[in-house]
């Protein structure tokens, strides 16, 4: 089987399953819904380039491969008909419509017992409308992995934007992936992150969800094997009429599985946010803990935010905790802060770069994620002047 009829096979079969299921409607509850018909989504991802990645193979440190999607299909087939878009969901259209297109991407194989300190780059797909990363950990690797989600070339256009990560991480590897988001206000953008691991194996997303019009973002990790773990850690924030629909899940399939689910964002504007949590847990995983926790602090008086946790729980000897709140400024906890001298715009600042904090400090150091902070802090009308937040207006009056 040669390495394009085994890509075209697997597509066409993808666009056979697009082709036939149907498109559910972007709306959530009584006013919340994002104002995108499918015929938009498909006009704006015709619009926009969706070449191939220039063919590329490269051998990293300790022999991790690098490579483009075709190159991984000639090289590998196999292993690519097995594992490429295999966390995809077939009976959602929007997934297969994703894996019926892409050409550009990045296949990462890591091999066994390689341990990686400093984090490695991933491409940024900025003129695709549709790109994918596959990594692919052996036993006992270590690695992990950064990439800033932006493209600063279409800022006054309306953009697509369709993104998968699939990481498979095999008996005892560790991985991590920090992915950032800043795409411009225009932009309609569906993420797909989705981790198989397996026994002693734990993969740690570290994810922010910053720009578009409208994001639709799934993070999910199955625990394939005993003793495996998956920490999901994330921030959004909002402002002017962006929609988010955010799903974090980790499904528990074995025994003695951990996994944690924490996000905050703040929303300003008349931005709206819908958010999701899933713990699963079938019966045979006796033993399993599982945590939840969503946190949404709202601006303006035309924010809007629905948190959803939800526990699955088939047995009875599993640990599970889920939590939601929306909330306000505490103007008294603003009040205190003024009283030490502080303006009422820095007060502010200061009380959302801590409600921030609490998540995003908990990311790997990284000069991504600072700036990922910088521009936060700009988004939200105050900027970041020798380690202090000040005022926008402040700056400008300087």
């Amino acid at each position: 089987m040669t390495s394009s009829f085994s890509l075209a096979q697997k597509q066409l079969s993808a666009h056979t399953a697009y082709s036939a299921l149907s498109f559910s409607e972007l709306k959530y509850g009584l006013d919340i819904q994002a104002g995108v018909s499918f015929l938009e989504i498909e006009q704006r991802a015709e619009m926009i380039s969706n070449v191939s990645t220039p063919p590329f193979y490269q051998i990293l440190e300790e022999g991790i491969i690098f490579c483009d999607i075709s190159t991984a299909f000639a090289r590998f087939p196999e292993k690519m008909n097995e594992f490429f878009g295999a966390l995809l969901n077939k009976n959602v259209k929007m997934e297969m419509l994703h894996l019926s297109k892409v050409k550009e991407g990045v296949i990462v194989v890591i091999p066994a017992n390689v341990k990686v300190e400093t984090p490695i780059p991933l491409p940024i797909f900025a003129s695709a409308a549709f790109s994918h990363i596959l990594i692919l950990a052996g036993p006992h690797s270590h690695a992990s992995f950064i990439q800033s989600e932006s493209n600063p070339h279409s800022l006054n256009e309306p953009g697509f934007q369709s993104a998968a990560v699939e990481i498979f991480a095999e008996e005892g590897a560790r991985i991590s992936y920090i992915g950032l988001q800043d795409f411009p206000e225009k932009t309609i953008r569906f993420a797909f992150k989705r981790a198989s691991v397996q026994k002693n194996a734990r993969v740690d997303w570290f994810w922010g969800e910053f720009g578009s019009q409208f994001v639709k973002a799934d993070v999910t990790s199955t625990l394939h094997g005993e003793n495996a773990a998956t920490h999901n850690t994330g921030v959004f924030a909002g402002d002017e009429s962006q929609i988010f629909d955010i799903e974090q899940a980790a499904h528990h399939t074995h025994p003695h599985t951990h996994s944690t689910l924490l996000s905050r964002g703040v929303m300003g504007g008349h931005s709206k946010v819908v958010y999701h949590g899933l713990l699963k847990m079938v019966k045979e995983a006796k033993g399993s803990v599982g945590n939840q926790r969503a946190d949404v602090l709202l601006l303006s008086p035309r924010a809007e935010a629905d948190p959803v946790p939800a526990l699955e729980i088939e047995g009875s000897d599993v640990r599970c905790s889920h939590a939601a709140t929306v909330g306000r400024i505490d103007t008294e906890k603003l009040f205190y802060l003024s009283s030490r001298g502080l303006p009422e715009y820095s007060a502010r600042a200061l009380y959302i770069q801590g409600f921030l904090e609490h998540v995003l400090g908990q990311f790997p150091p990284s000069s991504t994620v600072q700036a990922f902070r910088f521009r936060v802090a700009q988004k939200l009308h105050f900027g970041l002047d020798s380690g202090n937040f000040i005022s926008h207006s402040d700056k400008v009056m300087a």
